[in-house]
């Protein structure tokens, strides 16, 4: 069922400072994000840099209640009116749209996201990186991983969740907010040296042990890395040559990342539990809780 109408071209819009606060002031749906100061400011960066593309506004005007409201540009409009100084050639991509109920609306704005006008990811994870000073230095590899690894956690190993569609700039606003994970990957693997370990799915079992107890996830962590456990049979040896296999006879796609997130955890279980390693993996089990 076709929820909104468009009325006319898009048209080409030459963004002024007054133009941004007037985008920014319109009326806004209840369920429209909480305007996030950490994108924000992301995004003054990348204007400032000249990172930016023409950016996607759009506004429906709603038959049932009277009113216009803005359903894209929240925090691209509010970035253009914080900069000292806007650039020649900043430019809006502005959408007009008609519809009959305030749940037409609701549909329309559920279409758009913040995707950005960049021209790819690396550089959304790259302006938002240059934002916080944990992250500058970090090579947008590793942020690339560390931020998709963080996703897979938060999905309980699932690479793709319907449930869950994220754009990169929502993937990079909660690697700022997990800063100091991203440090400490950093500071203890390489993705040229350690590439059985530089994964989605054992990262992401990474962030998972590392925020359960910092000091038990530098010890297990290391003797993966390291292969330094003197018992062959440890949960770290094992993990460690499972992981070497892994890397050297699959590539990655979902079902490897899975598998390998969630035989990082029961091999983390069963180091802080000191209980055997003897166990058989079925991809229709329930991600382990973490011990």
């Amino acid at each position: 069922m076709q929820h909104y109408r468009q009325t006319g071209r898009p048209q080409v819009v030459q963004i002024t400072r007054e133009i941004a606060q007037r985008h920014a002031g319109m009326p806004m749906l209840g369920m429209d994000r909480k305007l996030s100061d950490v994108r924000v400011g992301a995004y003054i960066k990348m204007i400032e840099l000249g990172a930016m593309r023409p950016v996607p506004w759009a506004v429906a005007k709603c038959l049932e209640t009277g009113e216009t409201y803005r359903v894209n540009g929240q925090h691209t409009s509010n970035a253009y009116m914080a900069v000292d100084q806007i650039p020649t050639g900043s430019y809006a991509i502005m959408e007009h749209y008609v519809c009959d109920t305030i749940e037409d609306v609701a549909h329309l704005w559920q279409t758009y996201d913040s995707s950005l006008g960049m021209r790819n990811n690396r550089e959304i994870m790259q302006a938002f990186a240059a934002t916080s000073d944990k992250l500058v230095g970090i090579s947008t590899n590793v942020l690339m991983l560390c931020a998709g690894a963080i996703r897979v956690a938060n999905d309980d190993g699932f690479v793709k969740n319907a449930h869950r569609r994220d754009t990169m700039a929502q993937r990079a606003e909660e690697l700022l907010n997990n800063g100091d994970f991203a440090q400490w990957l950093d500071d203890r693997f390489s993705r040229k040296t350690h590439a059985h370990i530089m994964r989605s799915g054992p990262v992401a079992a990474m962030f998972m042990t590392w925020k359960r107890c910092h000091r038990d996830a530098e010890i297990f962590w290391a003797e993966i890395r390291d292969e330094s456990n003197p018992d062959n049979q440890s949960a770290s040896r094992r993990a460690a040559k499972w992981l070497t296999q892994m890397h050297t006879r699959k590539k990655s796609n979902p079902g490897v990342v899975r598998e390998q997130y969630v035989r990082c955890l029961l091999w983390w279980n069963a180091f802080r539990k000191n209980t055997p390693t003897d166990f058989r993996y079925k991809a229709a089990d329930k991600t382990p809780a973490v011990a």
